[in-house]
């Protein structure tokens, strides 16, 4: 019942985690070693953060389309390095060792229902590195999902340049990190807080369960529960402890801010003249979504900065000025999606996006792509760097590049790479398994 839970609401509201990192200027500094000066220094690093969709969903055989009759046709450039794909690593049909083989959609199923992407969910998908478990475990279709009659098989479909043409077509332009992974299983809430904070431990309360299971234990946090600070948080919530990429770039006097859809309140806070809150501000705006259904724009669980008492703006004040975003006043960083725009050439930014244009299965793909063609417009001439990393795959399969968790959730922030592996095959992937440092959340017993 407890991933029911979180499909529904995922399906109901929508769960895309778009988030722009601008940290201008980050020119090398006197005294850096010779090999880490650019020639142009990089001033704008955007970072289109998705959540609920794997790599493999979206580029399982690039850059080779199928083009079938009636279909945009993808045709791939000569030279394309070759990258880590299903195709590549033979993995597709009939070669692959989960019980449905991994099957194109059309252009025509451009809308799936959200697959289960519940944290010990995902890790029974893995099955001890054999990785052949996604089916049985994370699959999710049946009586109002639109599976196209694959049932819980739909979880190995994937899309291909027809479909997802601007992605592709976006991947032509730019580096892919096909070898980037993930560190850490589960929903919108433990990615969030581990894209921020490069881990999910240091929740208060330690240990929080409720009807439909735990979100957090031993102080690691692993479902979505919302956070403490804030007024729109509306049920099962925690505060977070220690540091994340806000307290750092604070202390470096680096502008900021963390844009997302909502986040300005449909009912502002009011105060009395002490400064004490009378009433709290409401979150209540919404829109149709592509596939006709309504989306609440904002979900206090995909905003990560607000769990840290440092780094939130519980009241989701505005900023002082156009001039203050980025800085330190009563925003405390924290802004709403329509100040994105305002913000390039002025401050350093962390965006988040709108829900009703976001890219989990259930609601529109086309959010972060959208945001982005603006985004590359306002900040053309500022030199900038695009990223697009994709977090919590939805339980999706993503068999060739499965994580190996690489160190203690619990553990302090580190500012490093994600673990990287070589291997795609479930041989290494077992490995990789085998060998991470012991984690107590991932334990058989709390399973």
């Amino acid at each position: 019942m407890r991933h029911l839970r979180r499909t529904s609401r995922a399906v109901v509201v929508g769960t895309l985690v778009a988030s722009l990192l601008n940290l201008s200027p980050i020119g090398a500094r006197a005294g850096d070693d010779e090999h880490l000066r650019q020639g142009t220094p990089i001033k704008h690093v955007v970072v289109i953060f998705q959540e609920n969709v794997s790599f493999d969903h979206y580029f399982a055989t690039y850059p080779h389309a199928a083009n079938l009759p009636g279909e945009s046709v993808f045709t791939a450039r000569h030279h394309v390095p070759q990258i880590d794909t299903l195709l590549n690593a033979g993995l597709l049909a009939p070669h692959n060792p989960n019980s449905v083989q991994p099957f194109r959609l059309s252009r025509a199923q451009n809308d799936t229902c959200d697959q289960d992407h519940g944290y010990t969910d995902e890790q029974a998908a893995m099955n001890g590195g054999k990785v052949d478990r996604f089916v049985e475990t994370v699959g999710v279709g049946g009586p109002g999902c639109a599976d196209y009659g694959v049932g819980r098989g739909l979880v190995m479909g994937y899309y291909d340049g027809s479909t997802v043409t601007a992605l592709w077509n976006y991947a032509r332009h730019f580096a892919m990190s096909d070898h980037f992974f993930n560190t850490t299983f589960g929903p919108s809430s433990p990615g969030a807080l581990n894209l921020i904070a490069g881990q999910t431990g240091g929740a208060i309360p330690a240990d929080l369960s409720t009807p439909f299971g735990a979100d957090s234990i031993a102080g690691a946090v692993i479902s979505d529960l919302q956070p403490f600070f804030d007024d729109c948080t509306t049920r099962d919530n925690v505060m977070m402890t220690g540091r994340n990429v806000g307290d750092l770039l604070n202390a470096r006097n680096i502008s900021w801010g963390f844009f997302q859809g909502g986040f300005k309140p449909t009912t502002p806070a009011t105060f009395a003249a002490d400064g004490r809150v009378i009433t709290k501000a409401t979150c209540a705006t919404s829109h149709i979504g592509s596939d006709g259904k309504p989306k609440g724009d904002y979900i206090p669980h995909h905003q990560p900065f607000q769990y840290y008492a440092s780094t939130s703006n519980p009241h989701h004040l505005p900023p002082s000025s156009v001039a203050a975003i980025g800085h330190t006043d009563q925003a405390n960083h924290q802004y709403d999606l329509s100040d994105v725009l305002l913000a390039p050439g002025r401050a350093n930014l962390h965006r988040r996006d709108a829900e009703p244009t976001a890219g989990a299965a259930g609601v529109a793909r086309h959010g972060g792509l959208h945001h982005l063609r603006r985004l590359r417009r306002v900040v053309r001439s500022r030199r900038p760097a695009h990223r697009e990393s994709l977090h919590d795959r939805a339980g999706r399969l993503d068999l060739r590049r499965r994580l190996a968790v690489a160190r203690r959730s619990e553990g302090p922030l580190r500012l490093r790479a994600p673990p990287a592996a070589a291997g795609h095959l479930a041989v290494r992937a077992q490995e990789l398994y085998r060998s991470r440092p012991h984690r107590p959340e991932l334990d058989p017993a709390l399973h």
